[in-house]
C-alpha cells in the first residue's frame, strides 16, 4: 500500500473528512490554479459527489460551492460547511509554516 503524498505538498494530496453519519471519507486536494485568491478543489476518492471548490478572496469569506454550504445545513452550518472548515485550517497551518518573506532579521548590536 503506498502512503498519501503529504497534504503540505499541496500540489496534490489527501485530506480525510468525517461526514454526518460519522464516516471517513477521503478526498484528494488540488490548488485551485483558477481561484481568485487562494483555493482548493476537493474531489472525493470515491468518486460519489463533487468536485467541490473551496476558497478565499483576501478580504473575504471563506465559500465553497457544496449544498450544505449553500443552504447552510448540518454541524457545520455556522462554519459554512465541512470543506471550508478543513480548507480553513488547512491554509491557517501552512501559513504559520511558511516563511515570511517581509521577515526583519534583528540587526547584531
Amino acid at each position: 500500500m503506498n502512503a498519501p503524498t503529504p497534504i503540505l505538498d499541496l500540489e496534490r494530496g489527501t485530506l480525510q473528512l468525517t461526514d454526518h453519519d460519522g464516516r471517513v471519507i477521503d478526498y484528494v486536494v488540488e490548488l485551485d490554479r483558477d481561484a481568485d485568491g487562494w483555493g482548493v478543489i476537493l474531489r472525493r476518492v470515491d468518486c460519489e459527489a463533487g468536485p467541490y471548490h473551496v476558497g478565499r478572496q483576501p478580504g473575504r469569506m471563506w465559500h465553497c460551492d457544496c449544498q450544505s454550504f449553500r443552504f447552510r445545513k448540518g454541524p457545520y452550518a455556522p462554519y459554512g460547511c465541512k470543506h471550508t472548515h478543513s480548507v480553513r485550517n488547512l491554509f491557517a497551518l501552512v501559513e504559520r509554516l511558511q516563511p515570511r518573506e517581509n521577515h526583519v532579521e534583528s540587526k547584531a548590536r
